[in-house]
């Protein structure tokens, strides 16, 4: 989209974001902070599918690390930087790194990082599968250690992140495909808002983000 049509795009998906985030605070409310998502999912659609969606919102995470990766080596290319591959692996592992490390630098470090997206679905994505094994009793997933990081989820998320950028260094293709994923569990956040959240506001911005998010996800497979 060019021209004013891309501000358009960007005040529907503004808006949609918005009525996703309602939800999920509504929902968070309604069924309590501490829950995780699974729970939160499965106490409206059941196991199977909540399972499925938190895979699949683990996917967009994994999918989205791969994306920022690809994107700056895309602009490390423009200044003929040969190996482009190797330092988006390597990105990924100094993020990983960062965050299972300790100390005061990396702390600081770690603040500054927090600033990139890449650094937030790395912790998002690790802490969800973090929560989700802890629901699930999952064995090893729900250790942490001394400093309360996840330790496998987080290296599990950063080696899938990096296996996406060999599976494809598009950052094209990534994005697509982690908006896809990142969509779909949107969607049943409005749909179990829509369901259990009472009051007709409430449920109308619900069914706005409903709307929103199933009419992007359309716009994704038709354009």
């Amino acid at each position: 989209m060019l021209g004013p049509y891309s501000l358009l795009a960007w005040i529907i998906v503004a808006a949609s974001a918005s009525c996703v985030l309602l939800s999920l605070a509504w929902l968070l409310q309604e069924t309590g902070f501490r829950n995780s998502f699974y729970t939160l999912f499965s106490r409206v659609f059941g196991t199977r599918v909540s399972a499925a969606l938190i895979l699949l919102y683990l996917v967009s995470g994994i999918l989205g690390i791969a994306t920022i990766a690809a994107g700056i080596g895309q602009y490390l290319s423009f200044f003929w930087i040969r190996g482009i591959l190797l330092l988006e692996l390597l990105i990924i592992a100094m993020f990983c790194a960062i965050n299972l490390a300790a100390g005061t630098i990396v702390a600081v470090i770690g603040i500054i990082a927090m600033c990139s997206a890449l650094n937030a679905y790395l912790v998002g994505g690790s802490r969800l599968l973090h929560s989700t094994a802890v629901t699930r009793h999952l064995g090893r997933l729900e250790g942490l250690n001394q400093r309360g990081t996840p330790t496998i989820p987080l290296l599990l998320i950063s080696l899938l992140a990096s296996g996406s950028l060999l599976f494809s260094n598009s950052f094209e293709t990534l994005a697509v495909l982690s908006v896809v994923a990142t969509l779909v569990p949107y969607l049943f956040f409005c749909i179990a808002a829509f369901l259990i959240i009472p009051g007709i506001p409430k449920r109308m911005i619900a069914f706005a983000g409903i709307a929103s998010s199933g009419g992007l996800l359309i716009l994704t497979f038709l354009l």
